[in-house]
């Protein structure tokens, strides 16, 4: 039928610059009609986007920095760190979110925020650097996706291991070098912890009194000052005291002569504290164990891995009345080589 609609033009110049026009013509209605069901589309799924977002925003209402501790669920994450950064950024939206973890798919992300898709690590390393997780936080986020993922027990009892150890990284504080004087004196920091009780007076003789007398009144007064000075203890406007960071490291220099000087004096005291307690309120193990010496760096890798746990497990602790020490000692108490 097109060819008969054309052969009545008898000069075939005239009849190919028709042809030619049309196919112009043609490409161009083409370009308009895939240009606009681009458009509609992208119209679409902002208007299914919007939707969602106006619902869920209800809900949420996500105008500060979540705390991720409070999480319990991958998912949970997911949709308020998502919403937070939606508040921070009009145009962050779930299709520029996935591509920005380099997804194809536009509602990925969002099918797992509605329980319909699962999060891989692999995936979750790429949405925590999108979301702007810091170390600690993504390390809490992946142990969340693993332990959702897990497969086995020992799986999940790895997930909850890294899960409690991600939360000392999320509150602990390396002691700067101007506050370094705090371990100037084993008992300094034990006087800090003694804030977190309820009936906390910053008094030397109330605090020696506390401590069992391990220290004297004018110590406890000597600790409580510099404790103050450093801004390691302030006091808040409603008249109680509190501590700045709840967890703080006194980082990797291990050979600094202070922390050495301290962990002798803690042991000391415990040597004049222990006759007096009875064994319901302490616990008291030593392991003799007999290994290679190249297995030490590991073993020493693991204790602070126990520490990171207790630290995480303790950190929804509200109603503290007491304060205890926790030692964890590596000492090779032979030598691995003997000269002949």
């Amino acid at each position: 039928m097109r060819s008969g609609f054309f052969s009545h033009h008898s000069n075939g110049r005239q009849y190919g610059h028709f042809v030619g026009q049309w196919k112009r013509y043609r490409a161009r209605w083409t370009a308009l009609v895939v240009c606009s069901e681009r458009s509609f589309t992208n119209l679409a799924d902002t208007i299914v986007e919007a939707r969602s977002l106006r619902v869920e925003l209800k809900e949420t209402k996500v105008v500060t920095r979540p705390d991720i501790r409070e999480y319990s669920e991958y998912r949970d994450v997911l949709r308020s760190f998502y919403f937070y950064k939606k508040f921070q950024r009009s145009g962050f939206s779930f299709r520029r979110f996935s591509q920005m973890t380099g997804l194809k798919s536009p509602n990925y992300l969002h099918l797992i925020m509605q329980g319909k898709r699962n999060l891989s690590v692999e995936l979750a390393i790429a949405v925590a650097k999108v979301l702007g997780l810091d170390t600690g936080e993504k390390a809490y986020f992946l142990a969340l996706v693993r332990l959702e993922n897990s497969l086995s027990l020992e799986e999940t009892e790895s997930a909850r291991k890294d899960l409690l150890a991600s939360v000392r990284r999320i509150v602990t504080r390396e002691i700067p070098s101007a506050q370094k004087a705090v371990l100037n004196n084993w008992y300094y920091l034990v006087v800090r912890e003694l804030a977190c009780l309820p009936d906390f007076v910053p008094e030397g003789e109330w605090v020696s009194r506390k401590l069992r007398r391990v220290i004297s009144a004018t110590q406890a007064d000597e600790a409580i000052t510099l404790l103050i000075k450093g801004k390691l203890l302030q006091r808040e406007p409603n008249g109680k005291w509190q501590i700045k960071d709840p967890v703080i490291d006194t980082g990797d220099n291990t050979q600094d002569a202070r922390i050495l000087s301290s962990h002798i004096e803690t042991l000391l005291a415990w040597a004049r504290l222990l006759p007096s307690l009875s064994i319901d309120e302490r616990e008291l193990g030593i392991l003799n164990i007999p290994l290679s010496s190249k297995r030490i760096p590991e073993f020493k890798s693991r204790i602070r891995r126990f520490q990171d746990e207790i630290i995480g497990w303790l950190q929804d602790e509200a109603e503290p009345d007491t304060v205890v020490q926790l030692g964890t000692y590596l000492v090779p108490i032979s030598r691995a080589k003997m000269d002949s």
